[in-house]
């Protein structure tokens, strides 16, 4: 392509007034006479014009949606692929396909990633800051010290919705950059659903790799409830703490004060 490129160039410095001999300058420039003819009268371009002008949506266009998208992101809302064609609808006024999509991701996929997600609650996305984690930290902290706790007493408890018959994970397009340093992997949902909870605790010495295969009665035991709406609620936490959680633990602390987080 230097050559054609040179050869145009040359062609270009001609007053208007000079005969354009494309023979002589393509052999110069050892290149196609034809080729140079045909791009000097606009009849054939290159391929990268060329594909330019096939394109649905403009250069600039795309720079938009892929900001956009990182943008999105940023604010705990990844787009799915539909989501992504529905962008192109309102900026471009064209439909595009699926594969249109994949090829959008292919060219930027040096800032974009297509991964699965699984959803964050509301709440949760407007606690994530570092600010609120900063001050829970050290709120902790001072706990901690202010009553001694040993870290053998330190236990911490976490509950789990799981979502009657509707798989959580779906396919998002992500910044690249927020995906690898772990930020905003979980998109926001409203939280109206159905739900079945676990509540599981565990100190530094029950750590394990994966849940129980299968419940043993004989060895495990397991300590159920209902809600109204299969949340967890304020009746539920203080009846585990009550009935679960300090008959369990309050022989092996011995009057000494325990941390549950």
């Amino acid at each position: 392509m230097p050559r054609i490129n040179n050869a145009l160039q040359r062609v270009d410095t001609l007053g208007s007034s000079e005969k354009i001999s494309y023979c002589k300058i393509a052999k110069d420039a050892r290149c196609d006479r034809s080729t140079l003819s045909r791009r000097h009268r606009g009849v054939q371009v290159d391929v990268t014009t060329k594909n330019v002008r096939q394109r649905k949506v403009t250069p600039q266009q795309e720079d938009d949606l892929v900001q956009y998208t990182i943008g999105l992101t940023e604010r705990h809302f990844p787009p799915t692929r539909e989501m992504i064609k529905n962008f192109v609808r309102g900026l471009a006024h064209v439909e595009v396909s699926e594969t249109w999509v994949t090829h959008f991701l292919q060219r930027h996929r040096d800032v974009l990633s297509n991964r699965w997600t699984s959803p964050m609650a509301a709440d949760r996305h407007a606690a994530d800051s570092w600010g609120k984690c900063k001050a829970y930290f050290d709120l902790l902290t001072h706990q901690i010290n202010k009553y001694s706790v040993e870290p053998r007493h330190t236990y911490n408890m976490d509950e789990k919705g799981f979502m009657a018959g509707v798989i959580g994970k779906q396919k998002r397009v992500f910044s690249k950059a927020s995906f690898k340093r772990k930020h905003a992997r979980q998109s926001s949902h409203d939280g109206n659903r159905e739900w079945i909870t676990l509540i599981a605790c565990a100190d530094s010495a029950n750590v394990q790799s994966n849940w129980v295969s299968d419940i043993d009665k004989k060895k495990h035991s397991v300590y159920t409830t209902v809600s109204p709406s299969g949340w967890s609620n304020d009746d539920a936490g203080l009846g585990w703490v009550e009935q679960v959680f300090n008959p369990l633990t309050k022989d092996k602390a011995r009057r000494k004060w325990r941390l549950l987080t």
